[in-house]
């Protein structure tokens, strides 16, 4: 089994961005995902339309929340349920998505934040194969290329990182640190973070036999 990927993250209300990167790749491609900060703080509104965009696409996608779009929407969209990632398992072409939104505590005290003991927690619930699945979250593991801030500071979840190494997901898809754009590698899971959707970045990623990553900017 054999599949192309169109990730996206970081999107932060550039819909024009969002809508180029559409119109150049979503065809070529057999599902959408999405991971994480798809609005500047909300509102509502704002996450809808970027779903309604998704959704214009005619392709399959799933999304995860991240830590700068509205709390409000922790329980969901009207409509795009089924669409949600959130703590929850899908069976997709043989493969199992699972998700996890928000971030680590920040500085800036964001909408959607989570202390290590909560993430740990909360990940418990998913019972993830490492046969065959992705793993969608907008946080970066810990200790990798992905977490590594301008700041010269590692600031991903240590929690999600236990969580990789235990479960071995095929594929982790993560995002949070614009500046963090590239691939890891953590036993046998890729992880990548596409970059951000705001300033024109996304990645194509096929996954077979192996993972493959194609780094993309409209």
């Amino acid at each position: 089994m054999r599949m192309q990927i169109l990730a996206l993250a970081d999107i932060h209300d550039k819909l024009s961005a969002l809508t180029a990167i559409l119109e150049e790749a979503a065809d070529k491609v057999d599902l959408i995902l999405v991971s994480g900060d798809l609005t500047q703080y909300g509102p509502m509104d704002r996450v809808r339309e970027v779903l309604a965009k998704l959704e214009e696409t005619g392709r399959p996608f799933f999304y995860v929340l991240g830590n700068c779009d509205p709390r409000e929407a922790l329980d969901g969209v009207d409509g795009y349920e089924d669409r949600y990632l959130h703590l929850r398992e899908v069976q997709f072409r043989g493969f199992t998505l699972t998700g996890f939104g928000g971030s680590t505590i920040t500085p800036f005290n964001t909408p959607i934040e989570w202390s290590e003991e909560q993430i740990e927690e909360a990940l418990r619930a998913l019972h993830l194969s490492s046969e065959r699945s992705i793993l969608l979250t907008h946080e970066p593991p810990a200790d990798t290329e992905l977490d590594f801030t301008k700041l010269g500071m590692h600031v991903g979840s240590r929690s999600l990182r236990r969580f990789v190494e235990e479960k071995q997901p095929v594929l982790h898809l993560c995002g949070h640190i614009h500046e963090a754009r590239g691939k890891d590698q953590i036993g046998k899971t890729v992880v990548v973070n596409p970059g951000p959707v705001m300033r024109g970045y996304y990645a194509v990623i096929e996954v077979g036999e192996k993972v493959g990553v194609s780094f993309e900017r409209i």
